[in-house]
């Protein structure tokens, strides 16, 4: 079926999550879909086509940018909220 090559366990790879909203003047975050991970958390991660049952190990980059980013330079435009993005050190645990 052309997968790709299959990860051993053990080995660790980044992943990049999807765009998180987080709301003005609070510590309030906005997730439709996906969720936002800490160092231990365990879930499925995707790497190529396949997908694996990971630990995360940490974060080794934080994104940030506009939403509506080609309004906010218009006079008097209102400037849509920031979006965060995470890219995720993970560790195989099982295939």
């Amino acid at each position: 079926m052309g997968l790709g090559k299959r990860l051993k366990v053990g080995e660790v790879f980044e992943s990049v999550s999807k765009k998180h909203l987080k709301e003005d003047f609070s510590e309030r975050w906005y997730r439709k879909k996906g969720r936002l991970y800490r160092k231990g958390d365990k879930d499925y991660f995707i790497k190529g086509k396949r997908r694996y049952f990971c630990e995360v190990l940490g974060i080794s980059e934080t994104k940030t940018g506009l939403h509506c980013w080609n309004t906010a330079f218009l006079p008097g435009a209102y400037v849509g909220p920031r979006y965060w993005q995470f890219t995720y050190v993970v560790k195989i645990i099982e295939n």
